[in-house]
């Protein structure tokens, strides 16, 4: 029986970055991409697909990011978080940490650590991980 690509929800407002990432992802790692661009899209769409990884913009039009970090964190209890903020200034990552994500990476480093910050989420155990 052959086992289901682990899923990756990314939920990005910005619908060009959100295309980017979802490209870079699918040729980078052998995962299923679903994609929400507002809070209440990323919650229907963790409750129906159960994503292993979620990446989630904090600057989402619907919702505050940290209620929908509790509510993915509720759908998938094992799954990973990984906040995406603007700036490592955003006043939010104490408190996104403390909501629950499992990490959190500034949109400018996206290039240097996106990829290894993934791939320790699909292969860990439930650890934080503290990057800026």
């Amino acid at each position: 029986m052959r086992q289901s690509a682990p899923v990756v929800l990314l939920v990005e407002s910005n619908e060009v970055l959100r295309a980017t990432l979802r490209h870079h992802l699918s040729r980078r790692f052998r995962v299923k991409v679903v994609e929400a661009a507002s809070a209440n899209e990323a919650v229907a769409v963790a409750v129906q697909h159960r994503p292993r990884v979620t990446l989630l913009d904090l600057s989402l039009p619907t919702g505050t990011a940290i209620d929908t970090i509790a509510v993915i964190q509720a759908v998938e209890p094992n799954g990973y978080i990984i906040a995406l903020i603007d700036s490592l200034d955003t006043p939010y990552v104490e408190e996104v940490v403390k909501a629950g994500a499992w990490s959190y990476l500034s949109k400018d480093l996206l290039g240097d650590q996106l990829d290894p910050l993934v791939r320790r989420a699909l292969a860990s155990q439930h650890q934080r991980v503290l990057t800026g």
